[in-house]
């Protein structure tokens, strides 16, 4: 498994969760993936402390690998503000399709147990504790991520 590295200031993405980081090396290989790891993606490397030039250089680069690349202004960039915007973040019920399995997946074991120890610093989904949300436009992106399709 290759480790992929910021060009611009040399962070390692290696934290990034397993499923993510397989569509980010890979692309998508369907809309349906395309759609949720876009979101995905972006998230994660918010969550790594990326700033906005960072993720458009990995998200078009992304969609260069993806089986139907989408267009980079239309569905790449105006969706990273629009998530800039809205402040949102996924979890890992979210990426249920995408899982490796819970007993293998990392992310998961740790953000369960920071979970049970009350921190936030994992995200994945399971739990919603009033915590989290800080308005109300975080609150309907998350509807929005967790509702079937």
């Amino acid at each position: 498994m290759k480790i992929l590295t910021n060009p611009h200031v040399g962070k390692i993405i290696e934290k990034i969760r397993p499923c993510v980081r397989a569509s980010l090396e890979n692309g998508a290989a369907s809309d349906y993936e395309y759609q949720k790891m876009r979101h995905s993606i972006i998230a994660e490397m918010k969550r790594l402390g990326y700033d906005l030039s960072e993720i458009k250089h990995h998200v078009i680069k992304w969609n260069a690998r993806c089986k139907s690349p989408r267009d980079k202004d239309r569905h790449l960039l105006k969706y990273i503000i629009w998530f800039e915007k809205h402040n949102c973040r996924t979890g890992c019920k979210a990426l249920y399709d995408f899982c490796i399995g819970q007993e293998n997946c990392w992310f998961y074991l740790e953000s369960t147990n920071a979970q049970a120890s009350g921190s936030d610093l994992y995200y994945t989904g399971f739990r919603v504790r009033p915590l989290l949300y800080t308005n109300i436009s975080s609150i309907e992106c998350e509807i929005r991520i967790f509702s079937p399709a």
